[in-house]
């Protein structure tokens, strides 16, 4: 009668485990078909409201749906199409990316530092704003500012041409609170500037700094 009721026992642990197995996974397949649904929505129009759906979960936004590249190459093109939003200057698309910069690296952190440096041209005081928020390191700032498009990287001259225009930005900036981010963005691009202008043969360094 022991062995019967121990037998019984170990039945119905195994059972609850299988069925906790089960459930466990019906809720990620649930979890995942909701992240496409949000993630694509969101990407299609990027608002506070749809940033927000994809939060479907306390330790879940989706943030996997939108980077995953290896199991399905067409999941690449959620985090493409997020680059691009950013670099148009959207927002809520840029929040999503800086809140996940931390679990990027290699060539994808590198385009979301350019893809901030172009969010910069259309929104440049936002982007300060991100760094007094401490949603971005300063530090994270210098990178986007002066981490180029690979389009200009073997033409000084484009650089500068990017560099100016953002310096341009920068001092259009006028809001008291933001001062101290600024002058570290003005300190960061300039430096980058005079780094440039160093390498330039000294008839083309004279004529940009003539300008």
């Amino acid at each position: 009668m022991i062995i019967k009721k121990q037998f019984f026992d170990l039945f119905i642990f195994f059972s609850i485990l299988v069925g906790s197995c089960q459930f466990s996974s019906a809720s990620e397949t649930i979890i995942s078909n909701n992240c496409h649904e949000a993630v694509i929505t969101f990407l299609t129009h990027p608002t506070k409201r749809t940033l927000a759906a994809l939060s479907v979960t306390k330790d879940n936004d989706c943030w996997n749906i939108t980077v995953r590249t290896q199991e399905n190459e067409s999941f690449n093109k959620y985090f493409k199409k997020l680059i691009e939003l950013v670099g148009n200057g959207n927002r809520w698309a840029a929040v999503y990316l800086i809140e996940h910069l931390k679990n990027l690296d290699g060539g994808d952190l590198e385009d979301s530092y350019i893809a901030l440096g172009k969010f910069s041209d259309h929104e440049f005081e936002y982007l300060l704003l991100f760094v007094k928020n401490k949603q971005l390191h300063i530090d994270q700032l210098t990178d986007a500012l002066t981490m180029l498009p690979l389009s200009v990287s073997d033409n000084p001259q484009a650089q500068l041409t990017i560099l100016y225009s953002r310096i341009k930005e920068a001092i259009r900036v006028t809001r008291k609170d933001l001062m101290k981010e600024k002058i570290h963005a003005l300190k960061a691009m300039n430096d980058f500037k005079t780094e440039i202008l160093s390498n330039m043969p000294v008839k083309k360094r004279c004529s940009k700094q003539a300008r």
